[in-house]
């Protein structure tokens, strides 16, 4: 019974598995697999972003070239060549084979991706595009609006822009408020002295009215109601009309001075007032954004280079023998005109005479000639910036540093010299007064 038992035991238990290397191995080529496949998609997808620009960008030359050809043949009633149709059906076949492969690469992302608008935006395009391909002899209202509706798709190359610093400088959301709050301010004073003219020229028409003189057709042109006024006055702040003759205007309307006075102080106000306030206000968010994409930038790359520069540190360190921090030119010389420091350098655009120019600036004569390996990689950093001020400034504080570090060590081993002078004199003068009061002591023993 206790053999039965004992095989019963051994049959139930569960079976452990057994762990081996193999398994491990697995998961990291499975990652490693899964790792390459990203980058592939990526840099696929990057390929087929720059692809669309280029479309998007040949799309409008084109277009160009089609209008300065066509136009003259559609004014003189001929058709147009078929070689631009031609092209135009290779742009609508070029386009859908772009949209096709950004939706084999994205899948499920094409439709809720970030770019989902865009997406669908461009997809729409496509649309019409290939339907004002195939029935463009006909006269449909859609078909007339699709030739400006491929125009905005010049708005989407921008999307590829947004890295660039001078394009959020020119196109950034935070530039356009002030431009808005400008505009409703220049709306509100133009309403406000349109108000004030047009009551003035409306009594001025009723005098005239009264008394049957005839009226100037000018003056019902730039002032007959209160929006060609308004339309009146914004054309005399943006150059679209003199505004002398529309003073003589209204000297033939109005016949006291008060027409003249405001449309002066219209003059006046807003060219030296609010005109110039608005450009102010727009410089001021430019120059605040300016600073703080730039202040963004920098970060950016000091990240970036953070970790070339950390490869550099690593090569520095293993030509160091004496691992003392310090390099000399010899262990510095072969490590620059390697090919892993090489690299790195032309990933930092810095030159390899440059570097060594750099070296003999930091090389300290008192300890043979070596560079302390900190203060070349951060002078090296500040090189790569492009701010010489920026590498002079760092050098003269790094140097300002040892010196304070050697006065230091001066300062310590003279107060160490010196608490060793104290002892020594205290113990002289203990030494003096011990003998002192033994001549004393025998001087009073040989009296007594």
């Amino acid at each position: 019974r206790s053999s039965s038992c004992t095989v019963l035991e051994t049959s139930a238990a569960p079976e452990r598995p057994h762990w081996s290397g193999h398994h491990t191995v697995d998961i990291d080529s499975l990652r490693a697999s899964l790792t390459s496949q990203e980058q592939s998609v990526h840099r696929l997808h990057s390929c087929l972003q720059v692809l669309y620009v280029v479309l998007v960008l040949l799309n409008v030359v084109y277009m160009a070239v089609s209008l300065a050809v066509g136009m003259p043949l559609v004014i003189r009633g001929e058709d147009l060549p078929d070689a631009l149709l031609a092209i135009e059906h290779v742009f609508t076949v070029a386009f859908v084979l772009q949209l096709l492969a950004r939706i084999a690469v994205e899948k499920q992302t094409f439709l809720t991706g970030i770019d989902k608008a865009w997406n669908m935006f461009d997809a729409v395009l496509v649309c019409l595009q290939i339907v004002q391909s195939i029935v463009r002899h006909y006269n449909f209202s859609i078909l007339r609006t699709a030739a400006f509706i491929k125009i905005i798709r010049i708005v989407s190359v921008f999307r590829s822009m947004k890295d660039m610093r001078e394009f959020r400088l020119m196109f950034g959301e935070i530039k356009w408020q002030p431009i808005f709050w400008g505009g409703v301010k220049l709306c509100i004073f133009i309403f406000i002295f349109a108000l004030l003219l047009t009551q003035v020229v409306q009594a001025g028409l009723m005098e005239h009215a009264n008394a049957n003189t005839g009226i100037s057709g000018e003056v019902l042109e730039y002032f007959g109601s209160l929006w060609l006024t308004m339309g009146t006055l914004f054309m005399v702040i943006t150059g679209g009309a003199q505004w002398h003759n529309l003073i003589v205007a209204l000297d033939n309307v109005v016949r006291t001075d008060l027409a003249e006075c405001i449309f002066v102080a219209y003059v006046f106000i807003m060219i030296f007032a609010v005109m110039n306030s608005i450009t102010a206000l727009y410089i001021d968010h430019l120059l605040n954004f300016s600073e703080h994409s730039r202040f963004v930038d920098m970060s950016e790359s000091a990240i970036r280079d953070r970790s070339k520069l950390d490869s550099l540190r690593k090569l520095l360190n293993e030509a160091d023998r004496n691992h003392n921090g310090k390099i000399s030119y010899t262990e510095f010389s072969k490590v620059i005109h390697g090919h892993e420091a090489a690299k790195v350098l032309h990933s930092l655009d810095v030159d390899v005479h440059a570097v060594k120019a750099l070296y003999r600036l930091l090389e300290d004569v008192d300890d043979c000639g070596s560079v302390d390996i900190d203060e070349f990689l951060r002078s090296l950093a500040g090189l790569h910036a492009g701010s010489a001020p920026q590498l002079l400034l760092s050098t003269l504080l790094f140097r300002g540093q040892s010196q304070l570090q050697k006065i230091s060590i001066v300062s310590k081993g003279m107060e160490k010299h010196f608490s060793r002078f104290q002892d020594t004199m205290t113990r002289i003068e203990e030494d003096i007064t011990q003998l002192l009061t033994s001549g004393r002591l025998r001087r009073d023993s040989d009296i007594g």
